[in-house]
């Protein structure tokens, strides 16, 4: 799968998670920018969209579902920073496990 075909796909996903949290007006996936930070990963209080570990985890078990992938319990929060690290583990993961 390209990345092309990917990155759409995870801002659906992330978009959808945070809207079902019901934090913040609701996001579209246009308005979701590539590094936009999905949440504060080094508690540094920087702005970022507001997700919590436990969305993070929904996207987590919905991008394993989407895209037939593992991802391992170790993973780096840095990777679920922001959509373009989202996209760039998936790829690898793909790539290891086909």
């Amino acid at each position: 799968m390209q990345t092309i075909a990917i990155n759409p796909k995870i801002k659906e996903i992330i978009c959808e998670v945070r809207n079902l949290s019901g934090r913040g007006t609701p996001l579209a996936p246009r308005d979701l920018g590539e590094d936009e930070l999905l949440f504060d990963v080094d508690a540094t209080g920087a702005e970022n969209l507001g997700l919590d570990s436990l969305d993070a985890l929904e996207v987590s078990l919905r991008l394993e579902e989407e895209f037939g992938i593992t991802i391992p319990d170790h993973v780096d929060p840095h990777d679920f920073a922001t959509v373009r690290k989202l996209v760039s583990l998936v790829e690898r993961l793909q790539a290891g496990q086909s």
